[in-house]
């Protein structure tokens, strides 16, 4: 299949750049002139998506080379750009930074996957505490691309300031100024020590932000700009579809770390998808098949959840019953007895023997699974790639759980395993791209279908 649609990268030299603020500004100005907006983001982020998706009004797909490979990032790509009219992409941290392999030293980063997407590249450069030196930097990123390279400034004080910038890089033929953003608190995104605040946690404006940065950024140049070359992206996958089953995933504020094209490809295979909330106390449905709980904030809602009775109870019920659950990190420790926060402990739903500790250092990385027991997602010597993202560990584990995996890469629960197993309930620490991982997310469906349904 060819793919021809309008695209465009954003990149910076390094995080904290302003590039989820500039393609909110880009989002905005292009759907301003009418156009259907799909945003991507590369990597395996939650947050930033979320920022893209208040200005879009559509869902942010990921692309993440280790998660999905090439194959799977293409077709995630071509799956979200058949509604759409132009692909906006947002890049990961810096332009070259990436998982570093033997055979590839810039392996999944922006760069990288720019260049699988035949797309150009818009550099986003503070230029808080410099002016015409920040040439020097679009240069040596120009050196990477394919072909011209957009600037748009970022933390500008003045119209003298972005000046200064803007003559410095007259007469580079492959580079095209498009725009600043003042240094504005009203404009700042809200950070912490795991990036941007998620948007369910805070109230935004996100559109009247975008809007005031797409002002200032000329939109038909960032048009102009787009790559169009023909991307061959592989044959559409063949889906068997399973009998109609019901899947509850949780999403609330403490739940919602999720790739979008899983739950796209749970439905695809002939899920029915419902949304729960634990915070505030909503179960699943009495006729669910499967349930599925992402990442997130738990530790931010500890006293919501642990007074959520219907809905510990509901889960306790289910996973007795066999109902299969996916928990991934936030959901493993809502399953487990419960998590020790300000020198407080509050129960949660004690599937899992274990309790929940908070620490000051971070747990982020990719992540390889070894299948040692049959679960709800893979069977024995079947092997499974993820994403750990967390500051949490566990604590008081039982030694008589059962854990389903070896941990190849990453660090699990306990540095060499992961994946505590109770029936047909699996809690881990690795966030999973389903849509990329077919087999298991037949195997879920498969197991659902035939659990126990009371």
């Amino acid at each position: 299949m060819l793919i021809d649609k309008p695209r465009i990268v954003i990149t910076a030299p390094n995080s904290s750049s302003g590039k989820t603020l500039a393609t909110m500004g880009i989002i905005y100005g292009l759907r301003a002139m009418g156009y259907k907006v799909q945003p991507f983001k590369i990597g395996p982020d939650f947050i930033d998506p979320t920022y893209l998706e208040s200005v879009s009004g559509v869902h942010t797909i990921n692309l993440d080379l280790w998660l999905m490979g090439r194959s799977g990032l293409l077709r995630a790509f071509s799956n979200g750009c058949t509604k759409s009219d132009i692909c906006v992409i947002e890049g990961v941290m810096g332009y070259l930074d990436g998982a570093y392999t033997a055979n590839d030293k810039f392996f999944g980063s922006t760069y990288r996957i720019s260049h699988i997407l035949k797309s150009n590249i818009i550099a986003v450069i503070d230029v808080s505490k410099t002016a015409q030196t920040a040439l020097a930097t679009v240069l040596g990123l120009a050196k990477f691309s394919r072909g011209k390279i957009g600037i748009i400034l970022n933390r500008v004080a003045s119209n003298g300031h972005a000046e200064y910038v803007k003559k410095a890089v007259n007469g580079y033929s492959n580079i095209v100024y498009l725009g600043h953003i003042y240094e504005d608190e009203s404009l700042a995104l809200e950070e912490r020590k795991l990036g941007l605040v998620p948007t369910s946690e805070r109230v935004i404006d996100a559109v009247n932000i975008s809007k005031k940065v797409s002002e200032k950024i000329n939109i038909d140049a960032v048009i102009s700009l787009m790559s169009r070359d023909p991307l061959k992206t592989g044959k559409q996958q063949q889906i068997k579809r399973n009998l109609q089953i019901k899947i509850s995933i949780a999403l609330d504020e403490a739940f919602n770390f999720y790739y979008w094209d899983s739950i796209y490809a749970l439905k695809a295979h002939g899920a029915d998808i419902e949304f729960f909330s634990p915070v505030n106390d909503v179960p699943p449905s009495e006729h669910t098949n499967g349930i599925i709980i992402g990442g997130g904030f738990p530790e931010l809602f500890a006293s919501k959840l642990s007074e959520s009775s219907s809905t510990i109870r509901f889960l306790s019920r289910a996973s007795a019953k066999g109902i299969p659950i996916l928990a991934e990190c936030g959901g493993l420790m809502y399953l487990t007895k419960g998590i020790y926060n300000s020198d407080k402990f509050y129960q949660w739903v004690g599937i899992f023997d274990a309790k929940v500790k908070m620490t000051d250092r971070l747990t982020i990385g990719y992540s390889e699974l070894d299948t040692k027991i049959d679960n709800p997602i893979t069977s024995v010597g079947q092997k499974i790639k993820g994403h750990e993202f967390h500051y949490s560990n566990l604590a008081e584990v039982s030694m008589d759980q059962n854990l389903a995996f070896k941990v190849i890469r990453g660090s699990g629960i306990d540095g060499l395993r992961d994946g505590l197993l109770s029936y047909n309930t699996i809690g881990i620490y690795s966030h999973l791209h389903l849509g990329s991982n077919i087999k298991a997310l037949q195997n879920f469906l498969n197991i659902c279908s035939k659990s126990n349904r009371g």
